[in-house]
């Protein structure tokens, strides 16, 4: 959960409270020994891996939070592990596998090529896009998951579904991202005893004069290139539909 915490860290900061930047910076330096530490063997497999485990989420996360807070030089560091070592990894994690990957919370080549189109320079950006998105790439959202995490997948296939959009244009992601969220949000039987019980918990702590769960929804998804842009929950989501 150390990338998760590092999105909530940020969006928290973002809107003026700080309590959660100094236990942020021990998180990032902890994730970053542990990516530093990988050997090429580990980096395949966390390439691969569908769920906390997943590396491109961990760089990625790693990086909007340096970009955040004004790092240029970690971010520069995450930049220069994408580049070398994520980038060359096609043969091991094309697009084209993610039909396949439906029994966690993360298609991982979907997660690879956000981390590519968000973190290199659009120029390095679009030179991989030109061959590394399948011009038949099509994906069908999942209505009958296999697993409790299996019900997320929809949810985080959308972000990497807009980043697509994002890149190319073609209003296709832009469909499948919208049929990915509406998906989702129909299988309430899946989050909303999660969202009562935050609700409720929200409730109380605003009655006790507390700000339990300030903060933690961003804004509307802003565009790849900005760092906060990262941290997408249900709100922004809802909230991008209505403008595309």
């Amino acid at each position: 959960g150390y990338s998760w915490f590092l999105t909530l860290a940020v969006e928290r900061e973002a809107d003026g409270d700080t309590d959660l930047v100094p236990l942020a910076d021990v998180v990032s330096d902890a994730l970053v020994t542990y990516i530093a530490g990988l050997t090429r063997a580990n980096i395949d497999g966390a390439i691969r891996a569908n769920d906390y485990d997943n590396l491109s989420w961990n760089v990625l996360n790693v990086w909007q939070h340096a970009v955040f807070r004004g790092d240029d030089s970690l971010a520069t560091q995450m930049e220069d592990f994408t580049r070398n070592e994520v980038l060359p990894r096609e043969v091991l994690c094309p697009l084209s596998r993610t039909p396949i990957d439906v029994n966690e919370f993360f298609a991982p080549c979907m997660m690879r090529a956000r981390l590519i189109l968000t973190v290199l320079p659009d120029s390095e950006a679009s030179a991989w896009a030109e061959t590394g998105i399948p011009a038949d790439f099509s994906l069908v959202p999942i209505s009958a998951p296999g697993t409790i995490h299996a019900a997320g997948l929809n949810f985080s296939r959308s972000w990497n579904l807009l980043d697509l959009y994002d890149a190319t244009g073609d209003r296709k992601y832009r469909d499948m991202y919208i049929e990915h969220i509406e998906t989702h949000m129909l299988m309430t039987a899946y989050w909303s005893e999660g969202y009562d019980s935050a609700f409720a918990l929200g409730l109380v702590a605003a009655l006790a004069g507390g700000d339990l769960g300030h903060g933690v929804v961003g804004a509307a998804r802003r565009r790849r290139r900005d760092a906060s842009s990262l941290a997408l929950v249900g709100e922004a989501n809802l909230t991008a539909l209505a403008v595309l």
